[in-house]
């Protein structure tokens, strides 16, 4: 813990961070201009960096599969062995790679081929190595898909599950996403991809079939831009026929979907990451009330801001996810509670609020914070009360053989503060 590590994302940004804890889901990072640690699982995170955050700190990789390694070499070249001013020795070991020349040696490593000549080894020793880790994720894909050849859903959940087992998780759940596309048509996705499908069928030659086939893959692989500039060409080369009109619909749809659904994501993500910077805060005891209730009027819509962009991999050209959280259109109406913190933002003179803060639960504390970010974040709708909990409504506590005593959570008040919000 304490540890500054550099992490590498499947969208190709890179970020350095505090390790805070992790875990056999992921890691707790602390970001430079992120208050709070962030939560990113290992599905995030690209595969040769994940492998080696796993090394370094849980300890251990991916097991070889049973019958799943190959035959390979173990060498150590004579010019790399150095032991001046400290030792230093290469150790080069990987798959067997054949070679015409007797007297040659060829490992491939990852995307790496290194050869050697026999006379320059000091070492040299048979070993069988994990597939996993001399091919290339890309190879390993490949040779799931060339065994399993998915024509389906059931054909993609099986490469999935093939995937996984080789601890290739995000190219899995890549996989069973494209599942899920074919087996649910109702889903704009799946409507989509049977459009295509149908414009495909339409097409008299078997050029223009095989470029929409294209189209297709593109699509479930969810490289949209792609997809439109096939389209696009497809569209061009049959100008004149009547299919030229239903490609630009297609087009059209496609392009409305994409933008459409990406805004969705962003705005579910800016909601869901409010509510885990909030939990982060107050999963430990340090920091005072006053500190916390600033950090939300001054620092968390900056921080979701930060964390949103990463996430969805915004750049300069693209909106900016403040201004789609703005202005989304949101049709469900949701209610919060302050809950026992209600008396602070109702009679702030009831108490110490310091002293309540120290005392107070992490769920308590959460919702009290959840509550202020509503004010801040959200379109509140109307701002009321209801009975308090605790209490009933009485204000104070009646119990057995006693006069009564007021009620610690709404300090005698008798209600607790609501929002209903969008």
């Amino acid at each position: 813990m304490g540890d500054r590590v550099a992490v590498k994302f499947l969208s190709g940004r890179e970020e350095v961070g505090v390790m805070v804890s992790w875990g056999e889901d992921g890691i707790r990072l602390r970001l430079d201009g992120v208050s709070s640690p962030v939560y990113f699982s290992w599905a995030l995170i690209d595969r040769r960096c994940s492998e080696g955050l796993r090394k370094r700190f849980l300890g251990k990789r991916v097991a070889a599969l049973p019958g799943d390694t190959v035959e390979g070499w173990r060498v150590i070249p004579r010019k790399e062995i150095d032991f001046f001013p400290i030792p230093r020795i290469l150790i080069v070991e990987g798959m067997k790679l054949s070679s015409e020349d007797p007297g040659e040696i060829r490992i491939k490593v990852g995307a790496r081929t290194w050869v050697f000549r026999r006379d320059n080894l000091a070492y040299i020793a048979p070993v069988r190595v994990n597939r996993a880790k001399v091919l290339t994720g890309g190879e390993l894909e490949s040779e799931v898909l060339k065994r399993v050849r998915p024509r389906d859903a059931e054909g993609w959940d099986k490469v999935g599950h093939e995937l996984v087992l080789i601890g290739m998780r995000d190219r899995g759940l890549d996989a069973f996403q494209r599942a899920e596309i074919l087996r649910r048509p109702d889903l704009p996705e799946g409507r989509i991809y049977r459009e295509l499908a149908r414009l495909r069928r339409k097409m008299e030659t078997a050029e223009f079939q095989s470029e929409v086939l294209r189209a297709q893959d593109f699509f479930l692989a969810r490289e949209i831009p792609t997809v439109v500039e096939i389209l696009k060409v497809v569209g061009k080369a049959v100008d004149g026929d009547p299919l030229a009109a239903e490609v630009d619909r297609l087009i059209r749809e496609i392009g409305a979907w994409w933008q459409s659904s990406r805004e969705e994501k962003v705005v579910r993500e800016w909601s869901r990451v409010i509510d885990s910077l909030i939990r982060a805060r107050v999963s430990g005891r340090s920091g005072s009330l006053a500190e916390a209730e600033a950090w939300i009027l001054k620092d968390l819509l900056q921080d979701v801001d930060k964390l949103v962009r990463l996430r969805f991999g915004f750049s300069p050209g693209d909106p900016d996810p403040r201004d789609l959280w703005d202005d989304r259109s949101v049709a469900d109406i949701r209610k919060h509670s302050y809950g026992e913190g209600s008396w602070i933002r109702v009679r702030r003179d009831l108490g110490d609020p310091e002293e309540w803060w120290k005392e107070a639960e992490p769920l308590t504390r959460v919702a009290f914070l959840k509550g202020l970010a509503v004010e801040e974040a959200f379109r509140v709708l109307w701002a009321g009360e209801k009975n308090c909990s605790t209490c009933g409504g009485k204000g104070a506590l009646f119990p057995s053989g006693s006069q009564g005593e007021i009620c610690p959570a709404c300090r005698g008040l008798k209600t607790e503060k609501v929002l209903f919000y969008r």
